[in-house]
């Protein structure tokens, strides 16, 4: 295809392509993987109810992708901005920028829009008339120049896509390696979300059991949390994983501090009630137990310099309300727990 009419590179493209590391940490695995996920985050954005991506993977660092169940138009008008000086879309930015090479066919009934782009320049190049189902086709190829001695390595990557796929509930990721000899196909399905992974990581342990179990999904103003946990009979060790969007917390911060404070608040009321002895501390209450646990919202405050602890005050009281909330409406749940603790 020739590729005409080419607008100057932008500042956006040109700084990204000088400094990925200041935008995805890096051109190896790290990096790409950060890169995918804005990817996806920007698909997200615009995606519609039972969002599905088929991802392709391909010799040198190639892929292949098609996306089912988008709203195309909008993503017609917002590829179409790209490449106007004022508008910094990062997700987009970042993906396009540190392509060699990138087609994206977009089936909006009744036309098809076709965008063009190489070495992070990307622009409508045609348009016509068709009658498929709305999809939208990529044709991807990373810089090599840029990510030098790296091949995408799919065992790697797919963990990022399951990770991706269970923080956001209904989507479909459907994995496929065409770059090795053995042909590898995974699918990530989560529309429960948390609770499914904490079903599977229960099933992980022989005889293990639960006596007390929440599965939240909860919008508290600007913010969602999807939070999932069990105290479970012969868990061997505790599982406690956060986020923050696709970020994991792995210092944790308010999210965890909050679920933690409102256990330990809901326990000791309870007590006082009940006029049951008890001693509480955190190391205490982390034990046997399974934390999933995920806040959305617009932004994020960490703690530290890198953001693997989140400090928002907000947020933390929003998680302790919610638990507290949740287990009053099930005080024999709040009890058993209770006196658990009591006789360790």
């Amino acid at each position: 295809m020739e590729y005409n009419n080419a607008t100057p590179i932008t500042n956006h493209t040109e700084h990204i392509r000088k400094r990925p590391g200041m935008y995805i940490g890096g051109t190896k695995i790290t990096g790409f993987k950060c890169l995918l996920q804005y990817f996806l985050v920007a698909i997200i954005k615009n995606g519609l109810e039972d969002l599905i991506i088929e991802i392709g993977f391909h010799p040198s660092n190639k892929l292949k992708l098609k996306i089912k169940n988008i709203d195309t138009s909008t993503l017609i008008e917002r590829l179409s901005k790209l490449n106007r000086s004022e508008t910094y879309d990062l997700e987009f930015n970042c993906f396009i920028a540190l392509s060699s090479e990138i087609s994206i066919t977009i089936h909006d009934i009744p036309g098809v829009v076709m965008f063009y782009g190489k070495q992070g320049i990307c622009d409508p190049v045609a348009s016509t008339s068709q009658e498929k189902e709305k999809s939208v086709l990529i044709d991807y190829q990373l810089d090599n120049s840029i990510f030098q001695d790296f091949n995408i390595s799919y065992e790697q990557i797919n963990y990022t896509l399951r990770q991706f796929s269970l923080l956001n509930p209904g989507l479909k990721i459907v994995s496929t390696d065409n770059a090795s000899i053995d042909f590898q196909q995974n699918v990530y399905y989560f529309p429960e979300g948390f609770k499914q992974e904490v079903d599977y990581i229960l099933s992980t342990y022989p005889y293990a059991d639960h006596f007390l179990r929440i599965d939240k999904r909860e919008r508290i103003d600007n913010y969602e949390y999807n939070i999932s946990m069990c105290y479970g009979v012969y868990l061997r060790d505790s599982v406690i994983r956060s986020f923050a969007g696709t970020q994991e917390l792995f210092f944790g911060g308010s999210l965890e501090d909050g679920i933690f404070d409102g256990l330990m608040f809901a326990l000791k009321e309870l007590a006082e009630q009940k006029n049951e002895p008890v001693r509480l501390t955190r190391r205490l209450i982390k034990k046997n137990i399974i934390v999933l646990a995920s806040v959305q919202g617009p932004d994020y405050t960490y703690l530290g310099s890198t953001r693997w602890k989140l400090g928002m005050p907000n947020i933390r009281k929003a998680a302790k309300e919610l638990i507290i909330k949740h287990l009053k409406k099930h005080p024999d749940m709040t009890l058993n727990l209770l006196y658990r603790f009591s006789n360790d």
